[in-house]
């Protein structure tokens, strides 16, 4: 898994986690392939960075100081 700007996401890639809108709203599921459609919806709602799956890098896992359901 491995954090990258909105703008370096392509299609086909897998999404890592859940993403969640300021008001704790589920935006996109985990483990759904980006779509074109995807990302101009994402990019509307203000997202900057996902996590997306990266088979080269398995073994690391990230903590995140700020939860997906309470970003600051």
């Amino acid at each position: 898994m491995r954090k990258i700007s909105i703008e370096q996401v392509e299609t086909g890639m897998v999404l890592a986690k859940d993403i969640f809108s300021n008001t704790g709203q589920i935006l996109l599921r985990a483990e759904i392939k980006i779509k074109p459609r995807y990302l101009d919806y994402l990019q509307q709602a203000g997202i900057e960075y996902l996590y997306v799956r990266d088979e080269r890098i398995s073994d690391i896992k990230i903590d995140d100081p700020i939860t997906e359901k309470n970003p600051l």
